[in-house]
């Protein structure tokens, strides 16, 4: 029987494969649906820059989980390798756990964009070289629940995290201080004005992980979670300075654009 028959047959066959790179790819689908989620209801005028790629995601998996074949792997293959070239930065949150929306999905798209590739380029070798099973033996089975099993806990300890990592501020504590937020990866207001050796209530009402930093007047940056608020002290140094979140600006780019980047004036009296 040739390949084009299994692939037509009743309860074809498959190369062992498949399901890895099937796998791979319903990871990065889901990554990227929490993504578009967010996206959605937080990020509306980002929508044209992630839907495209989340739509991709979900094209490829679904034709390699109905065709079955050679070109449909193609497609997954190649999917998976510009998705993670062109969002390489989401690996980044594997860094942050006590944040939920940046580690989890890290979670997912990482681990999934290697195993959608080796997967599915395996899968076509294996085809071509008429490798086919009729089923996943007992050991990769075990492998690919091994695999559910730890992203499942991963997900359940960075939400546990994300909650406990949540900061405050006591009122006594904040009075006086300059209040500043964090929203929509930008901050409020975009002007802060503050005196020499006071302090900024720096609220982050975004999902994500920030940062606040002024390198001009070593002022190192203070990470700000989701949903958190923190004091932070201005140095006794008069002058207009760019205030950064550098997790999510270039703090090498001598002329800081606020459309662009996340940054604010800081006006020290």
């Amino acid at each position: 029987m040739t390949a084009q028959e299994l692939n037509r047959a009743p309860g074809r066959v498959r190369p062992r494969y498949a399901r890895l790179g099937l796998l791979g790819l319903g990871m990065i689908t889901a990554a990227l649906t929490i993504f578009a989620a967010l996206v959605v209801l937080r990020f509306p005028e980002e929508a044209a820059f992630f839907l495209p790629m989340w739509a991709a995601a979900v094209i490829a998996t679904a034709l390699v989980w109905r065709f079955d074949t050679t070109w449909a792997r193609v497609v997954g293959a190649v999917v998976s390798l510009a998705l993670g070239v062109m969002m390489f930065w989401i690996a980044f949150g594997l860094l942050h756990p006590a944040s939920f929306f940046d580690f989890v999905p890290a979670v997912l798209f990482v681990p999934g964009v290697v195993v959608a590739l080796f997967g599915n380029v395996a899968a076509i070798v294996q085809r071509r070289r008429q490798h086919l099973d009729t089923r996943p033996t007992p050991a990769e089975l075990r492998v690919e629940q091994a695999a559910v099993v730890v992203v499942i806990a991963a997900v359940a300890v960075s939400g546990i995290l994300t909650l406990l990592a949540r900061e405050s501020v006591d009122a006594a504590e904040a009075s006086g201080a300059t209040p500043v937020e964090m929203t929509d990866f930008a901050f409020e207001p975009m002007t802060v004005e503050v005196d020499g050796g006071g302090q900024l209530l720096v609220h982050n009402a975004d999902p994500f992980l920030h940062d606040v930093a002024v390198p001009a007047i070593g002022l190192e940056p203070v990470t700000v979670g989701p949903g958190s608020s923190v004091l932070v002290d201005v140095p006794v140094t008069s002058g207009t300075y760019v205030l950064y979140c550098t997790l999510h600006s270039n703090v090498d780019n001598a002329s800081p654009d606020p459309d662009e980047q996340m940054v604010a004036a800081l006006v020290v009296r």
